[in-house]
């Protein structure tokens, strides 16, 4: 093993659970729509985990959209505070952006798959 890397302790105790097909049917499902074999599905969520949906690579793309935007709010953040002035048309422009970007995720977000706080998490 590297050094400095802590081993974690081997899994050593096997536990057998039954489920009818239609209960497998249902962990097996939320367990692919997490990204997640059904065994560690059931193990995590067995420790208290929160079941979470796996970023589409739609949603990716739209994360990393918004964070160069919020990255360009920043940068002119900083150029007011350094005394350096606003340049009104960067300011307009990253706003659009961010505002076209808001746009594409409200539809996602208006679709009753998520609950309040629980964002991404499988509900059943």
């Amino acid at each position: 093993m590297e050094e400095g890397r802590l081993a974690r302790p081997r899994r050593s105790v096997p536990s057998m659970v039954r489920f009818t097909p239609d209960e497998f049917a249902i962990v097996a499902e939320r367990a692919r729509v997490c990204g997640r074999a059904p065994a560690r599905f059931i193990r995590e969520a067995a420790l208290g985990a929160v079941p979470r949906e796996r970023r589409s690579a739609a949603n990716a793309e739209l994360v990393r959209q918004l964070a160069r935007i919020g990255n360009n709010l920043n940068q002119l953040v900083a150029r007011v505070h350094a005394g350096a002035g606003l340049p009104t048309e960067s300011v307009e422009a990253a706003l659009a952006e961010l505002l076209a970007a808001v746009r594409r995720i409200e539809p996602d977000a208006s679709s009753g798959s998520r609950r309040g706080g629980d964002r991404g998490a499988i509900t059943p």
